[in-house]
C-alpha cells in the first residue's frame, strides 16, 4: 500500500474518533445539564408536596429518634453544624418561635454530628442559652437520607407528613414563621 493512502487512512480514522468523542461529550454533557435544570427546578419551588422519609437520629440521652415518630404534627427540621455561620445566625429565629409554637410544632434541630463534635455542640447551646431540644446526626442518617450538601437547610413538614418547603441557606425570622403557618 502506498504511504501516501496510510496516512489518509489514519487522517479519517481519526476524524471518526474525534467526531465520536464529541458526540459522546455532547450527550453527556447535555443530560447534566438537564439534571442540574431539575434539581434547580425542584429546589427553587416555593411549595413542595413530597412524602416525607423516615430517618433516625439520637437525642441528648444517647436515645434513638425517628422523624416517623412526629406523624400528625407539624415538624421543623433544621440541619446545621457549630462550624456553620449562617447556622449560628438563625439560631435566635428558632430559639423565638420554638418559645412560640413549642406545644404546637416539633423542632428537630439536627446536628450533622459526623462533621461536628457533640462536645462542642453542647457547650455552644448551653453557652447560647438556646432551649430547644437538639438531634445528632451521628451515624450521618438523616443528611444522607435527604442528601444533604451544605448548611444550614430547613424542611417543613405537615401534619400528612408531606414536606411544604425546604429552604436552602440561612433563614430568617419572617420566613422562618411564614413557612411555620404553612404547616400548621
Amino acid at each position: 500500500m502506498d504511504k501516501k493512502l496510510k496516512y489518509i487512512i489514519v487522517f479519517i480514522i481519526f476524524i471518526l474518533v474525534m467526531i465520536g468523542i464529541s458526540r459522546v461529550y455532547t450527550i453527556l454533557n447535555t443530560n447534566f445539564q438537564n439534571e442540574e435544570a431539575q434539581r434547580e427546578n425542584i429546589e427553587s419551588q416555593e411549595t413542595i408536596i413530597n412524602q416525607a422519609k423516615d430517618f433516625s437520629v439520637y437525642n441528648d440521652k444517647d436515645e434513638e429518634v425517628k422523624l416517623s415518630s412526629f406523624r400528625g404534627k407539624p415538624i421543623v427540621i433544621n440541619f446545621w453544624t457549630t462550624w456553620c455561620g449562617y447556622c449560628k445566625v438563625e439560631m435566635k429565629s428558632f430559639q423565638e418561635l420554638y418559645n412560640q409554637y413549642k406545644d404546637e410544632v416539633v423542632f428537630l434541630m439536627v446536628n450533622s454530628t459526623i462533621e461536628d463534635d457533640k462536645t462542642e455542640v453542647n457547650k455552644y447551646i448551653t453557652a447560647q442559652g438556646y432551649t430547644f431540644p437538639i438531634y445528632y446526626d451521628i451515624n450521618g442518617n438523616a443528611i444522607t437520607t435527604y442528601r444533604i450538601t451544605g448548611y444550614p437547610i430547613t424542611m417543613f413538614i405537615n401534619k400528612d407528613f408531606q414536606i411544604n418547603r425546604i429552604h436552602q441557606g440561612m433563614i430568617n425570622l419572617e420566613t422562618l414563621q411564614k413557612n411555620i403557618n404553612n404547616i400548621m
